[in-house]
């Protein structure tokens, strides 16, 4: 997480200060002073990035990390012919070592939009247009600590695009995607694609629905497995998706203590009746119903019986939906259901030691119909034939 950020200048009278800095006041002026020398440097540092520990006077605050890159612009134009400056990140003090190379990425990012800014239309020596910078590093400030990107249109002619790339650790370790996985998109994805993405991104975020699988998206897409997950890997790091079990009517549910939070949070509430309703034109479905139906999902029913019986389209509910709201908000969970082998397996038309394999591994329904290309409805009946329960 980003602390601060600030932009520091040198001053021909007053020497190494700080501009402005967001949030306001984080960091003290005598503070700043400590590592001036390291942030405000015209010498064999100049241009390069540089990391540096804060040293605060109080007991009580952490040491922090200081990142940044100073530039110095060489023009008649500037008092002294020089312009020296760096736009600085305050890191956590226990932040992963490994994470600040993703960090002096962005930095570096940034140190050359705003030379180039500056450059081109003087906006860190004309005083009123360096005050514009302000609400912009504020919104950076905003972006990349909520959504770990962000894209600012400075002017008519500049853009900025920044992005902290993942960077997995012992203490944030890579998720696994499965072949069966379906990614669920969090954010409006078609919304969000910009110029700078990665065509391979582009290419398959068109399958990205909610309710195509990994592996039916790599063929859809026709791109290889690896790579597509490792695409998807990224888009989950930066909690632009989510990865849930494919939608079936056969599935199986149960609720959970996150129940309690829907029965107790308005907020909550007005988010699942928008999300499950089926047509926004008729009555919406009441807090109290969807309680109920929510209840009513326990393990041993599928969801077809569910459905038989309360008839949820009726009562203006999408299932798929109220599903998958429940999934990703933790108000139910999914149970799987495994094949146990209970004498020999004969009789299919699937190899036997594939079945065995599959038994062996401990694969619910989901990756084995997704690896033999079997629909749920069938594996029962398969397993059945093969003395499995």
């Amino acid at each position: 997480m980003i602390k601060g950020i600030f932009l520091a200048e040198f001053h021909i009278e007053d020497g190494p200060m700080i501009y402005f800095q967001i949030p306001d006041g984080f960091l003290k002026n005598d503070e700043f002073k400590s590592i001036s020398e390291y942030i405000i440097t015209p010498g064999s540092l100049g241009g390069r990035f540089i990391c540096v520990r804060t040293k605060y006077k109080s007991m009580q605050r952490q040491q922090d990390w200081v990142i940044g890159t100073a530039v110095n612009m060489n023009h008649c134009k500037y008092r002294r012919n020089f312009l020296l400056f760096n736009i600085c990140f305050i890191l956590s003090g226990d932040i992963d070592t490994k994470i600040l190379s993703s960090y002096e990425k962005v930095v570096r990012k940034i140190v050359k939009y705003v030379a180039t800014l500056e450059s081109e239309s003087n906006y860190l020596s004309d005083q009123a247009k360096k005050q514009t910078l302000i609400p912009i590093f504020e919104q950076v400030f905003k972006d990349l600590n909520q959504k770990s990107e962000s894209v600012i249109k400075v002017n008519d002619a500049n853009r900025w695009f920044l992005r902290i790339d993942p960077v997995w650790t012992s203490n944030n370790q890579m998720p696994d995607i499965l072949d069966h996985e379906v990614p669920v998109p969090i954010v409006d994805l078609q919304n969000m694609q910009h110029t700078d993405w990665d065509p391979f991104l582009l290419q398959i975020i068109k399958h990205i629905d909610g309710s195509n699988y990994v592996k039916k998206i790599a063929i859809l897409a026709e791109v290889d497995l690896k790579p597509l997950k490792s695409a998807l890997q990224n888009l989950l790091y930066y909690k632009m998706i989510a990865m849930v079990d494919i939608f079936q009517y056969s599935n199986m549910y149960r609720v959970t203590e996150g129940v309690h939070q829907l029965a107790t949070d308005p907020i909550m509430q007005e988010n699942c009746i928008n999300s499950i309703m089926a047509n926004p034109k008729k009555p919406p479905p009441s807090i109290q119903l969807i309680l109920t139906f929510y209840a009513r999902l326990v393990p041993g029913e599928p969801l077809q019986n569910f459905c038989q019986y309360f008839h949820p389209h009726q009562k203006n509910v999408d299932v798929h939906n109220f599903i998958l709201f429940g999934i990703l908000n933790g108000i139910i969970r999914r149970v799987h259901k495994y094949p146990l082998a209970i004498g020999a397996l004969n009789g299919t038309d699937i190899p036997k030691n594939y079945l065995e394999n599959a038994i062996d591994q401990q694969l619910c329904y989901d990756e084995i119909s997704v690896k033999f290309a079997l629909p749920l409805s069938k594996i029962d009946v398969l397993f059945s034939r093969s003395i499995c329960k």
